[in-house]
């Protein structure tokens, strides 16, 4: 009898919670499959695609519309810290003239310093 009070007493909060859960991403996936995506239209493309099945058309549909969006692809929001940079530019190594050969950077002797 003291197993199924705690049982019991286990179970309802637990689904309580799984109730919210479902309530919360219920209405998300709402959003997520009313989104509205640029697709070209279907009298404009290939006999055959328009004979395809639904997945193939509407895939052939999208990618006709987003074409330069596919060509360059997709960029994450939040960038990686290895591609997080304070200084985009080019490290060039600084040299007194053109036609002086690659040296040892520390070897002061040969600047006649």
């Amino acid at each position: 009898m003291n197993r199924s009070r705690y049982s019991s007493l286990y179970t309802w909060p637990f689904a309580a919670l799984s109730v919210f859960i479902m309530g919360c991403v219920g209405g998300s996936m709402e959003d997520a499959s009313s989104a509205h995506l640029q697709m070209a239209p279907i009298d404009e493309m290939p006999l055959e695609v328009q004979r395809a099945p639904v997945a193939v058309r509407q895939a052939y549909q999208f990618a006709v519309a987003n074409a330069v969006l596919l060509r360059q692809g997709f960029e994450f929001e939040d960038r990686r810290s290895a591609e997080q940079r304070r200084v985009d530019r080019e490290k060039r190594v600084l040299r007194s003239r053109p036609d002086k050969q690659d040296q040892a950077v520390l070897h002061v002797a040969q600047d006649g310093i």
